[in-house]
């Protein structure tokens, strides 16, 4: 009924941060009899140390782990095409997943509900010649901060990957802050009902969701987006008789806004004088030679993916 969800975890030399992490999570997700979840971590330099130094080791035996075997992992293709989530413990490990791979990860401390930017590895915080009591301190007070974190993220990722599908399969009528769940209209392999979080300018907000679990829109079958997007027409209509206008918004991966990873459609019904601000951006004009290049360039990745001929 429910897809397993693919984590992976990414920092340096994958022996301290994402490692720990990775323990941390498989002891908790065990814990609480949480089995959606498979998780892997790698780092993007994880071929210049094998092995964690041995206070790392010290406080995940002091927490029930045995890593004594663990040995670096250094990040590649395989692990970001395996992954449906990846977080990153730093904000240079999201750019070097960005420019290196093409790929978005979400900071840990995203999940963790903490204002901070990243989990500091020991030389972010005291330098390349850190003494030995700073470095026992610092991978102490990282691996309980690990800890102590974990479970906010395992319940945050619960509510972003399998909320929506909760609702469409009957398992949950109610979202977390008590609002009812009841869909509006549904067909075979679709569901609408009314957001859960409305705007205070607006008196409707509209989301179709699939049945079934997909997180990306270019995942779903064709049969089913055709339902989805006849919901939208239906409830569009109404909108456009009831409302000046309407927005359709599909954001589509984390870099577009996606914050719940199970497709969704919103349906905004807009007046002249509400607040909302859907995002805008700058325009700029390109030359004839430029806007040639970015339409063949687009053309030729089409030709590539779909065999299609264009002119």
């Amino acid at each position: 009924m429910y897809q397993d969800v693919n984590l992976l975890l990414v920092c340096t030399g994958n022996i301290f941060r994402s490692a720990s992490a990775e323990y941390l999570f498989k002891q908790h997700l065990d814990d609480i009899g949480e089995d959606r979840f498979r998780v892997d971590s790698a780092g993007i330099k994880g071929d210049i140390e094998k092995t964690m130094h041995a206070k790392t080791e010290q406080e995940l035996t002091n927490r029930g782990i045995n890593a004594a075997d663990h040995e670096s992992t250094k990040l590649t293709e395989d692990h970001v095409d395996w992954a449906d989530t990846i977080i990153s413990m730093a904000d240079y490990h999201q750019q070097t997943l960005n420019e290196e791979y093409n790929a978005y990860s979400h900071l840990y401390t995203e999940f963790a509900d903490d204002n901070s930017k990243n989990v500091e590895d020991i030389d972010d915080r005291y330098g390349v010649e850190p003494s030995q009591e700073q470095i026992e301190k610092h991978i102490a007070d990282t691996i309980a901060y690990l800890e102590n974190t974990t479970l906010t993220i395992i319940e945050n990722l619960q509510y972003r990957h399998f909320l929506f599908r909760e609702f469409a399969v009957g398992d949950r009528d109610h979202h977390v802050n008590g609002a009812p769940f009841k869909p509006i209209l549904e067909n075979d392999e679709a569901v609408a009902f009314l957001s859960l979080d409305i705007p205070e300018t607006l008196d409707n907000h509209a989301l179709i969701i699939p049945r079934e679990k997909h997180q990306y829109i270019d995942d779903i079958p064709m049969d089913t987006k055709q339902d989805m997007f006849e919901l939208a027409d239906q409830i569009g209509s109404v909108f456009n008789e009831e409302h000046a206008g309407y927005n359709i918004v599909v954001n589509n991966g984390g870099a577009a806004g996606q914050q719940i990873f199970h497709t969704h459609i919103h349906l905004i019904p807009r007046e002249p004088s509400d607040a909302v601000d859907i995002e805008h951006w700058d325009h700029t004009t390109v030359d004839d030679d430029e806007h040639e290049r970015l339409r063949s360039s687009l053309v030729e990745s089409l030709r590539e993916m779909y065999n299609q001929n264009s002119d």
